[in-house]
């Protein structure tokens, strides 16, 4: 099985949107909360059966050259603050699955900031991506210990750029994971009518090669940890 998810929907609506929206409907949406047209973005997909999760907004090293925004989840935060936050998004995105980290490659580096991100997330019943933004994050063994539902990234479509370079190169990995691995988490990102256009030709090679696309939630259908 195959996962994509499109990340930092919000500051935008109008036809780009109309184009996203467009994609295939096992496509999740990873909306950014305080943006224009958050609330907008989650209300479309959901009138389309599309999943959408909250793109939390969170520090990462080279803070304040990259800026996650003025609401976002700080390593110098009390879990209380933490915690506070993300019941502020969840307030603004009440029909997201789950969650996955926007930047974050210091914030999901720290067990502790991690376990209150997910103890929100867990008392909400949603599921977590960890985005691997970077290979310290301790965010899935965080959540694997705390028996959320939960996966990691795979793959980067849109990294190092959005290009048929690229594309190919990825669509060359998933041919390997094929022969090993069960299901495979890609992300990229809505900036614009280029990444889209790699997007739709990527799934239409990856169903070639014998992928099924799926929404994350599929993936735990039948991997819940059991009661021991």
């Amino acid at each position: 099985r195959l996962v994509i998810i499109v990340d930092d929907f919000g500051e935008f609506a109008g036809q780009l949107l109309n184009d996203f929206l467009a994609t295939d409907p096992a496509v999740t949406f990873a909306i950014l909360p305080d943006l224009r047209h958050s609330r907008t973005v989650m209300e479309r997909a959901a009138e389309t059966g599309r999943e959408t999760i909250l793109h939390i907004p969170m520090e990462p090293l080279n803070y304040p050259r990259n800026d996650p925004g003025p609401n976002a989840i700080m390593v110098e935060q009390s879990d209380r603050e933490i915690m506070r936050r993300m019941e502020g998004y969840l307030r603004q995105l009440p029909l997201v699955a789950g969650a996955n980290n926007h930047m974050g490659s210091l914030a999901t580096t720290d067990e502790r900031v991690m376990r209150a991100v997910l103890t929100v997330i867990e008392k909400h019943g949603l599921y977590f991506v960890d985005s691997k933004t970077t290979n310290l994050s301790v965010a899935y063994d965080v959540a694997q210990a705390m028996l959320l539902p939960s996966v990691q990234r795979d793959l980067f479509l849109d990294q190092p750029n959005s290009s048929e370079e690229t594309m190919q190169e990825r669509l060359s990995q998933l041919r390997q994971m094929k022969e090993n691995k069960k299901d495979v988490v890609v992300i990229t990102h809505c900036f614009d009518k280029q990444r889209l256009e790699i997007l739709n030709r990527f799934i239409s090679e990856a169903k070639k090669i014998g992928y099924q696309l799926v929404p994350v939630s599929e993936l735990f259908d039948l991997d819940l940890p059991g009661i021991l």
